[in-house]
């Protein structure tokens, strides 16, 4: 079947926070530091505030003043028994300090987006420029500057240590062969095709928010604005619509959100926002950055006898949202599905003078993959062996599943040997060599790899909801969030084919804190393996309630009623 949400999409009739335009809206501007690290001596927004269509100008005193919450990580190393982290608190608007260029200085709101980016432009901020740190090898070093001048460890925002340093060194006292790599992933931005976006509105009747905004996770982003403004959940609507990517990017919460409510609340109008491009690369989360020193011990068949890493992991100006996902996972997933028990790894998660590092497209196993798999083929070159061969003699084989890492993973599956081989043979690898040498007659190159990458997928609990009309028409209420994936279609088809609904009568609902009670949203490959198998325990639990009323109507034992082709029948009649 065709995907229901296409037909909206193609013709222009999707639906995006920047899409919708509210009573008496007006049009925000961000003001953002031009320093990498730099202290706030004056802020003066005399002539902003008097430009032409100005209705507010808030800064962060206005924030202290109010007393507003900030922003933090979600998870600290402390929390799972790792060594403690540095916890660092990110404000709306900085008052005194800014730790990057893009930190949030003045959020100023006019009648037009032009008037409010006129008068951003007249706010005079006196900065006294400070030392500034932004490569990650330099972070680590103990004479560099300080990102957080209380962090007791330099720049060292948490340190992760998993294997046997003891084991590890005997290993590679006896090996026949060492190898070393320095492996770096460059740090990059999202860039999802639409920009994040927001619109605050506030209901001075009811003392409660709205919050629109381009979100994979609104019931996450309802649980920060509650902290931002110490009021319940209850009091605050979130609605994530239409989303143009999310990448991970759009899992967190930024401070772009909860000014938009700030200034509603103090203008008694909506208040919209939307970053332009230049200002989604100056202060959307970024991804990826690190650096592997990595070493692998080989006995003489190639087999590796153990490994070694130090990784340097950024975390740039602030340590928030669900950045220790990635820099877990970046090491945790270095064993990918190579047999190796003996290990030492050692990570360091570094502030340095840049914007924050956040989830993005694999959060930490494509970094992991990529370092394991540069450092295998370093040693197959080096060693003079096949590459493929390499890592055939050092996959974990079927007998020894379940297999536990150093890490602390358990896979309980796979057939690695048997994989890599169905590929090489798909890939026509005995036949590369000639098709080399064409390539290199016509001027061109040409390569080939082998790699390996472990997914960890269906992370946490989900809620979806199914409910029936008195007409038979059926509601999906989801607590995951689609920005891309097809949710409407996919949920839709199941339901379908469990409940045996039509497909033109089912209606997928997502995105809307007021109508889905509860959800944790979309990343980390998890919608169809949790939403899908709540869906399947709620269309369980309806059959099981029907098959009770369905007894009553035909004075039949429950046992004895059945579902099928979306009826109920009394098995052995013709009930």
């Amino acid at each position: 079947m065709r995907r229901v949400e296409d037909r909206r999409f193609l013709l222009g009739q999707g639906r995006y926070v920047d899409d919708i335009s509210l009573p008496g809206q007006c049009y925000a501007v961000t003001l953002l530091s031009p320093h990498a690290h730099a202290r706030i001596k004056r802020i003066d927004i005399a002539k902003a505030k008097a430009a032409p269509g100005v209705l507010c100008v808030l800064t962060g005193a206005d924030a202290a003043a109010e007393k507003l919450g900030s922003f933090t990580a979600h998870l600290m190393p402390e929390d799972f028994g790792a060594p403690k982290g540095h916890r660092t608190f990110q404000p709306l608007l900085n008052a005194e300090r800014v730790r990057f260029v893009g930190d949030r200085v003045a959020f100023v709101v006019a009648e037009t987006l032009s008037q409010a980016r006129d008068a951003a432009e007249l706010v005079e901020v006196d900065y006294e420029p400070l030392p500034a740190v932004v490569h990650l090898e330099d972070a680590a070093k103990d004479d560099t500057p300080k990102v957080w001048e209380d962090c007791p460890q330099g720049n060292v925002a948490f340190r992760l240590m998993f294997g046997n340093k003891d084991a590890t060194d005997a290993a590679f006292a006896k090996a026949k062969h060492v190898v070393k790599l320095r492996v770096e992933n460059n740090r990059l931005s999202p860039v999802a095709m639409e920009p994040r976006a927001a619109i605050g509105d506030y209901n001075v009747a009811e003392e409660s928010y709205t919050l629109y905004t381009t979100s994979q996770n609104p019931h996450g982003v309802r649980m920060e604005m509650s902290h931002i403004f110490h009021v319940p959940e209850n009091r605050i609507r979130v609605i994530s619509p239409d989303v143009g990517g999310g990448f991970g990017l759009k899992g967190n919460t930024f401070p772009d959100d909860a000014l938009a409510l700030w200034a509603a609340r103090h203008l008694r109008r909506p208040v919209k926002w939307v970053a332009s491009r230049s200002e989604s690369m100056l202060t959307d989360h970024c991804g990826r950055e690190m650096v592997y020193y990595g070493e692998l011990a080989l006995d003489e068949h190639g087999k590796i006898l153990a490994l070694r890493a130090r990784c340097l992991f950024q975390l740039g100006a602030y340590f928030v949202g669900a950045a220790l996902a990635a820099g877990a996972f970046s090491v945790r997933f270095i064993p990918e599905a190579y047999d190796i028990q003996t290990m030492h790894i050692l990570s360091q998660g570094l502030f340095t003078n840049t914007s924050q590092s956040g989830p993005y497209r694999g959060a930490g196993r494509p970094e992991a993959a990529y370092f394991t798999e540069r450092l295998i083929e370093h040693a197959a070159r080096t060693i003079g062996m096949d590459p493929a061969e390499i890592r055939r003699r050092n996959l974990i084989p079927p007998s020894k599943l379940p297999y536990a890492t150093p890490t602390l993973w358990n896979y309980d599956s796979g057939e690695f040997e048997r994989l890599m081989d169905k590929c090489i043979d798909l890939s026509d690898w005995k036949g590369f060599a000639a098709r080399k040498k064409a390539s290199q007659k016509n001027g061109k190159l040409r390569g080939r790899a082998v790699s390996y990458y472990i997914e960890f997928g269906g992370i946490f609990n989900d809620r979806m909801d199914l409910r029936f009309d008195p007409g038979g028409t059926l509601t999906i209420l989801g607590g995951t969030h689609s920005h891309g994936q097809g949710h409407a279609t996919v949920f839709a088809q199941l339901v379908h084919e469990w409940l045996d609904v039509p497909l033109e009568d089912i209606r997928y609902v997502q995105g809307d804190t007021a109508q889905v009670p509860i959800g944790r949203g979309t990343y980390g490959a998890r919608s169809a393996i949790v939403g899908g198998n709540a869906l399947k325990a709620a269309s369980e639990a309806i059959i099981a309630k029907g098959k009770q009323l369905a007894a009553a109507l035909m004075e039949a034992d429950a046992a004895d009623i059945e579902f099928k082709d979306g009826q109920y029948r009394v098995v052995g009649t013709d009930k």
